[in-house]
């Protein structure tokens, strides 16, 4: 059997950092796109060759099972193990080059060309305020913050944030949204902030979840945390109720009239209800006529 041809690899990888398998083990996940003269049933493994980008040397060879192989929107991925003695010799915030065969038997095929990986550190990201051990509290906006302290270089490209029914389907994203980095304030920090768009039902409670992909193509994703919708437990109007006929409409308009100190319009925030009486019932009954939220 003659030797398979090369799968095709994009010029760079997601990077990677140590510890990011979910069994805390150190993993690269190549992605690559089939080579059309070579037929999938005659793969039986996959061999991928690491070296640094300068002097050419060799890390290691590590070797993926045919079982390995997964599909991630259409795209083929394998993931090796790379074990701590190779670890050892890679430095935070470097590249280095990586090639990948596949294995026909006791084959191994041509190696593909070069593809760059970053070895990055371990990223911390989050909703700010929140713990997933917990139900969270919340009024609407989401902030997620990202850092990466010892390589500051691997920073936020896209964001996204999700709103999931509890155990239940995504009812909201954000999409993926570019990260303005010119309002960054800190090399290491980043944050991004949501305001919910969907009316959540109060005291029902849901996941929100944060993803960012860096600028090296990391993914990245927080816990889906517990929230429940509440209103502000410290409601602060300083407002008139003006109310005037509406001859044109025939109804009656009801508004705010901010109050000012020292020039400025005083700060409305909280939740609140718009609600009625009449003479009817000796004013005793209060129907709710609208609610509304406000953020000062």
């Amino acid at each position: 059997m003659s030797r398979p041809n090369p799968p095709i690899l994009s010029g760079t990888l997601p990077s990677f950092y140590q510890g990011n398998a979910e069994d805390g083990t150190t993993a690269i996940v190549v992605p690559f796109s089939m080579n059309k003269t070579v037929s999938l049933a005659e793969v039986t493994g996959y061999s991928m060759r690491l070296k640094t980008t300068n002097s050419d040397v060799t890390l290691g060879v590590f070797s993926a099972s045919a079982a390995d192989l997964v599909w991630n929107n259409s795209v083929s991925e394998v993931t090796f193990g790379v074990p701590q003695s190779v670890l050892d010799k890679m430095i935070v915030g470097q590249y280095y080059k990586v090639q990948l065969a596949y294995v026909a038997k006791d084959i191994t095929g041509y190696y593909s060309s070069v593809s760059v990986i970053k070895y990055t550190a371990a990223p911390s990201i989050n909703i700010s305020g929140f713990n997933p051990a917990i139900t969270n509290l919340h009024t609407g906006e989401l902030v997620g913050t990202y850092s990466n302290v010892t390589d500051p270089s691997e920073k936020v490209y896209r964001y996204k944030f999700s709103i999931f029914e509890n155990f239940g389907p995504e009812i909201e994203t954000s999409g993926w949204l570019l990260h303005n980095s010119y309002a960054d304030e800190d090399i290491k920090w980043s944050a991004d902030n949501y305001v919910i768009k969907t009316a959540l039902d109060d005291n029902t409670i849901y996941r929100v979840q944060y993803s960012v992909i860096t600028n090296n193509n990391l993914e990245l994703k927080t816990p889906k945390y517990m929230v429940m919708q509440t209103a502000s437990i410290d409601p602060e109007l300083d407002a008139d109720v003006v109310a005037y006929l509406d001859y044109e409409n025939a109804c009656i308009s009801v508004g705010l009239k901010g109050a000012y100190k020292d020039g400025k319009e005083a700060v409305a925030s909280g939740a609140f209800i718009l609600s009625r009486a009449s003479s009817d019932t000796n004013f005793s009954i209060w129907t709710v006529v609208h609610d509304f939220r406000l953020k000062g």
